[in-house]
């Protein structure tokens, strides 16, 4: 789960590319998505302004992280 805590200025969109969407930050929103490989996530660089989130990523049988980066074409 992820909650965004403030508006940010530009960027800062949390990017699905296996899913072909990013979710622009609004304050007060959140998200829930399974975690698991075939859902990866990134967030987009902020341009302007900065971006807050609470995260929270709760045990899994098998918790990954991705740590390379991956293409997302708009």
């Amino acid at each position: 789960m992820m909650a965004y805590l403030n508006d940010v200025g530009e960027g800062g969109h949390t990017l699905f590319p296996t899913l072909g969407i990013k979710v622009k930050p609004r304050k007060g929103s959140a998200m829930v998505w399974p975690n698991q490989p075939s859902l990866k996530h990134a967030g987009d660089r902020v341009t302007q302004g900065e971006k807050w989130v609470l995260f929270y990523n709760w045990p899994a049988e098998q918790n990954w992280e991705y740590d390379d980066n991956f293409d997302f074409n708009d």
